[in-house]
């Protein structure tokens, strides 16, 4: 099993005591009540270790099978202690976090190990290292690298396809620009003071562009992601099929993908923006009215900035 999972030797010390112990107890899938999913090689090893952008998704390197075992609550909290006795590796921030790990756990849930013959040595082992806590959280505190002229930053999780990675704003002469990113660092929205709001639907595992949202309507893409696409446009419930029906929204749709046309080109790809024309062209009839805005820039994606322990 442990051969198909990378980066083990690299991340617990196998001539450690605990070592085996670890490797022993995430060697067989647990089954029943209060199962929880542990990785053998830790998240925070991908994150700060290897510096990947993204953990706990479908499609990060965390998350391979091979990596994920089930165990019940106690026998993960176990898993941890074994783990922070074994763990080796010169990153302090990696280190301390999966001391913090075990910390956590450990105090929140203590109670099922009450019976373990490990009990008392993990006790005294939480309370050797129950200031982890402290100078662990100073990692997570430190600001991210904001893109110039940005004036605020969130980490935004949505539980669904339209995962958000983050969120920024920034302040210019004209007013507002709202800005947020996938995990992938595509930009997902454009919301600029005065201007028709951009919204993209894209795929959790690959990115690709589903949907788009420019003002009141959406334009739906096909399943490889270019081409032909479908505007949703305003749903008649009255009609027994599911067809849809241009409104007064439909045009306006259209101009406001003329207008938003140099922002909707830096956030989909070339065929992507062809296709979008040629559903807007069909209903773009005030083309005298409608003036292309061009003098705004996208942001790059912020980057967080990983403080390295003194």
């Amino acid at each position: 099993m442990f051969d198909a999972t990378p980066y083990l030797d690299e991340c617990i010390d196998t001539k450690n005591p605990y070592a085996e112990k670890y490797l022993s107890l995430v060697s067989i899938n647990e089954i029943g009540q209060n199962i929880e999913k542990h990785h053998i090689v830790p998240v925070a090893y991908y994150r700060y270790v290897l510096g990947c952008s993204t953990v706990r998704l479908v499609s990060s390197p965390d998350m391979i099978p091979e990596n994920i075992v089930s165990l019940s609550k106690a026998n993960h909290i176990l898993a941890h202690y074994f783990l922070a006795r074994c763990i080796k590796n010169s990153n302090n921030i990696f280190v301390d976090s999966q001391i913090y790990a075990f910390v956590n756990m450990f105090a929140r849930d203590k109670s099922l190990l009450k019976n373990n013959p490990y009990y008392t040595e993990m006790a005294v082992f939480y309370v050797e290292n129950k200031n982890v806590v402290v100078r662990y959280k100073q990692y997570e505190l430190c600001p991210p690298i904001l893109p110039k002229g940005c004036s605020f930053y969130k980490d935004a999780v949505t539980p669904n396809i339209q995962r958000t990675g983050a969120w920024i704003t920034q302040i210019r002469n004209h007013g507002k620009e709202h800005y947020t990113f996938d995990h992938f660092g595509n930009c997902l929205s454009v919301e600029i003071q005065g201007l028709p709001y951009i919204y993209l639907t894209r795929d959790l595992q690959t990115g690709d562009v589903i949907s788009i949202n420019i003002g009141t309507e959406t334009a739906v893409f096909n399943k490889n992601g270019f081409g032909k696409i479908i505007c949703t446009f305003s749903y008649n419930p009255f009609k027994p099929t599911n067809d849809y029906y241009v409104t007064p929204g439909t045009y306006e749709f259209a101009n406001n993908v003329h207008c938003m046309i140099e922002f909707i080109k830096h956030i989909l790809t070339e065929k992507q923006v062809e296709a979008l024309l040629t559903l807007a062209n069909t209903y773009f009839v005030k083309q005298s009215e409608v003036f292309a805005i061009s003098y705004f820039d996208i942001p790059i994606a912020p980057k967080r900035l990983l403080c390295q322990a003194a």
